[in-house]
């Protein structure tokens, strides 16, 4: 035992010093595993999105926190999918309020019929001011507007019309703030028919005693815990299941209608190669160069993937020529601004 005793004070250090080095090797090598977990989980969803300016979009029924496509013209979410939307959105004018508590069950108190006329006239104005890009009626009926969202509205080519309102109220259960339901149906050059769309907008008193649309990122994600419970009542799921419903009939006939316009198209391209050059078949260099334009604000890249460097941004509506398709969702297109790469869900042939 007094030999153990002193090999065991004379190699006392180097046994720390081994323990030591494995403590932190299994550290390192744990710490390692869980940041590539965490990094592997993300990847894949944010390389979709990655060249989107825009939030939103699709077919499928969400309670996210963008709206519908073109502007800030649902500053809340889309219960149902709508066209994209800017990532921007905006906020107050008149005057900030404090966020409401917003863990607490949803009311089902009806709103008062003064209130529920109020907020109505101001979706209705909004809407009709959106269709028109009257961006000084927007500010009225919104709390601020940012830069990006005027440039996002004044490029949008987004109409609306036949607005059905369900208003709510707001956190609290109070007068000063509600929760609007609009659901609509909505087209733009991309497309052959109108969609319906469903998104809701949260409103709240200013100063003045006048609704305002909330557009502001933090307070409508401070809101939106209170919307997914509203959103989850017999009521509004009602509504959202009948948009669900149109949503699949109006994407079924504009499938419809984009097959036989590219039908079309190619019976057109084929007669005028042939009467350029009786008897020849068309090259591939006459069917690449196509008018396009781009359906949604995105990335023009260096080249065909994300790997590659941001040239610039193409704003929603830009003209561009199809240089040919690279395959693997990649386009090669000519811009304004010079050649480049941008994925093929972006842009919409003439």
């Amino acid at each position: 035992m007094d030999s153990f005793r002193e090999w065991l004070s004379d190699n006392l250090r180097y046994i720390c010093l081994i323990l030591g080095i494995l403590i932190v090797l299994i550290g390192v090598f744990f710490g390692v595993r869980t940041v590539t977990r965490v990094l592997s989980k993300g990847s894949d969803a944010e390389k979709v999105q990655e060249d989107s300016i825009v939030a939103g979009s699709g077919v499928t029924a969400s309670t996210g926190n963008s709206a519908a496509g073109q502007t800030p013209s649902s500053a809340g979410s889309t219960a149902v999918a709508t066209p994209t939307q800017s990532a921007a959105q905006t906020t107050p004018a008149a005057s900030v309020t404090p966020s409401p508590d917003v863990t607490q069950e949803p009311t089902q108190a009806p709103v008062d019929e003064n209130a529920e006329q109020e907020v109505a006239d101001v979706i209705n104005t909004y809407y009709a001011a959106l269709n028109t890009k009257s961006i000084d009626a927007i500010r009225a009926v919104t709390e601020r507007l940012s830069e990006s969202d005027i440039l996002s509205i004044e490029v949008s080519e987004t109409q609306y019309s036949d607005l059905s309102i369900t208003v709510r109220p707001g956190p609290g259960g109070t007068e000063e703030s509600a929760i609007a339901y609009v659901s609509y149906r909505y087209i733009n050059p991309t497309q052959f028919v109108t969609h319906p769309g469903l998104s809701w907008l949260y409103l709240r008193r200013g100063e003045d005693g006048a609704f305002r649309i909330v557009v502001n990122q933090d307070d409508l994600s401070n809101v939106e815990p209170y919307v997914n419970d509203l959103t989850a009542t017999p009521e509004i799921q009602a509504i959202l299941e009948q948009v669900r419903t149109e949503s699949e009939q109006a994407d079924a006939e504009e499938a419809l209608q984009a097959e036989a316009s590219e039908n079309w198209e190619q019976s057109t391209e084929g007669t005028e190669a042939a009467a350029v050059s009786p008897g020849v078949q068309p090259t591939e260099t006459i069917h690449a160069m196509r008018s396009a334009t781009i359906n949604a604000t995105c990335n023009l890249r260096g080249g065909e993937g994300y790997d590659y460097p941001v040239l610039t941004v193409l704003p929603q509506g830009t003209a561009v020529t199809v240089i040919g398709e690279v395959g693997q969702g990649w386009c090669h297109i000519q811009t304004e601004f010079g050649e480049g790469y941008v994925g093929s869900q972006f842009v919409s042939i003439a």
